[in-house]
């Protein structure tokens, strides 16, 4: 079950991102966005089973974000995305047993991009991931004691937009990270 104070967290979070981004001059035209997202992951090694953490329920997000290209071929201009989750994650592990335990992300990410023609526009960027694991101290169902994890990210998005037809776009996009710190 995700609590109130699961979305007030959230919110403040969203609020934060949204001061800073307005306080950049880009909010023109943002959008409001809410995410509604199923998330796995598994570990095997040597094909045994290590451990498996599932969004139980799903994971939801809001965000603020501001897609719109350059309105002018062979321009510039400033996009941005910004967004929070929480969630429950249900945790499961050969060694420490099974756990729910809750899911923080905040993510704000800045582009420049140039508008090729009506249809592409390529953009780079930076960005910012932070991510809490709230497990600390909770005890698994065969005693295994779990931990927090907090893990930031600093990285360059790039890619390009795709504007195929009216009312239409696409966003591909890639990360390469440039630093990366992993609290445990």
């Amino acid at each position: 079950m995700i609590h109130a104070s699961d979305f007030a967290r959230l919110g403040g979070a969203l609020a934060l991102a949204g001061v800073m981004l307005t306080g950049v001059g880009a909010a023109t035209a943002a959008e409001l966005t809410l995410d509604v997202s199923d998330y796995s992951y598994e570990e095997t090694e040597n094909d045994s089973f290590k451990m498996a953490d599932d969004s139980d329920p799903p994971f939801v997000a809001l965000g603020i974000r501001d897609w719109d290209r350059p309105k002018e071929n062979g321009k510039f201009g400033l996009m941005y995305t910004g967004e929070g989750t929480v969630g429950r994650v249900a945790y499961d592990s050969a060694n420490s047993g099974t756990l729910k335990k809750r899911y923080y992300r905040a993510r704000m990410e800045g582009y420049l991009g140039y508008r090729l023609n009506d249809y592409a526009t390529p953009y780079v960027g930076i960005g910012y991931q932070f991510l809490h694991d709230d497990s600390g101290g909770k005890i698994g169902d065969n005693n295994g004691i779990f931990y927090d994890r907090q893990n930031h990210l600093l990285y360059m998005p790039f890619g390009v937009r795709v504007d195929p037809m009216d009312k239409l776009s696409l966003k591909l996009q890639a990360n390469l990270l440039i630093k990366g710190m992993q609290i445990s």
